[in-house]
């Protein structure tokens, strides 16, 4: 069937989940529930949905004894994906339906937004950046040298808070090299 006949059938939320797996990468049930924001079993309603349709595929590990179900974008998927944002005005990221999650989406990302929907209208995940689009983004404001996981804007309580995250994983020395300590430029980049 059609990329149109498809995209048509889709409900808001179903393309929500589309759009999350195309712009974050591979996910289980629970983490599209939270980051979509609907119970489990709706999550998984969807995503059978979306596979069915041929825009997510699901793999699993033979060893895994959840059998937990890892979805992702398929390149139909990512190509309705990216033709809807293009479509719409909105950039279409480097390397839609190729990301893959990094310890500070499982650390921070998804732990935010559950926190965003458990206190509506007090605050929000107002922003984010994966590693990828920091990088791109650090790069236009000169500070390549800079390494970051991710960027956010958080809004609480009337204030806005944007932050670089970086995810030390205790496998470097601990040395910064005289490079990584300059961030001349970046508080004014973060000041908004």
């Amino acid at each position: 069937m059609g990329d149109r006949a498809v995209s048509r059938r889709l409900t808001s939320r179903q393309w929500r989940v589309l759009s999350f797996l195309a712009l974050h990468g591979t996910a289980t049930t629970v983490e599209v529930a939270v980051a979509v924001g609907v119970p489990r079993l709706t999550a998984h309603r969807d995503l059978t949905r979306l596979h069915g349709a041929e825009l997510v595929e699901r793999r699993r590990s033979d060893e895994d004894r959840t059998h937990t179900w890892w979805y992702g974008v398929t390149a139909e998927g990512t190509d309705l994906v990216g033709r809807d944002l293009a479509a719409s005005g909105r950039p279409v990221p480097l390397q839609l339906g190729r990301r893959r999650w990094n310890e500070a989406d499982g650390l921070l990302f998804l732990p935010l937004i559950e926190t965003s929907r458990r206190n509506p209208g007090r605050c929000e995940l107002f922003g984010w950046l994966t590693t990828m689009d920091t990088s791109v983004w650090l790069r236009g404001h000169g500070l390549a040298h800079l390494r970051a996981d991710g960027f956010g804007v958080w809004l609480e309580d009337g204030r806005c808070l944007r932050f670089l995250v970086h995810v030390d994983n205790a496998r470097i020395s601990g040395l910064l090299s005289e490079e990584e300590q300059r961030t001349a430029g970046l508080e004014v980049l973060l000041a908004g």
